[in-house]
């Protein structure tokens, strides 16, 4: 049971070196598609603005390709 314990906690310590680099790609990841939804919502409004409804509904088909 003490071996399976000291096995417990090196392995935790390894997990808590590399946290930081695995944080960091989680942030990168979440930033980049932050980055992309806003991205959508202002196509979407864009295409929302537009008057004529022909025009409009091809600006909105083209966001969902």
């Amino acid at each position: 049971m003490e071996n399976n314990e000291l096995s417990v906690i090196d392995n935790s310590i390894e997990v808590f070196r590399g946290g930081g680099a695995i944080i960091q790609v989680h942030k990168n990841r979440a930033a980049l598609a932050l980055k992309a939804a806003g991205s959508i919502l202002q196509a979407w409004d864009d295409a929302y603005a537009i008057p004529d409804p022909k025009q409009r509904a091809e600006a909105l088909a083209a966001i969902d390709v």
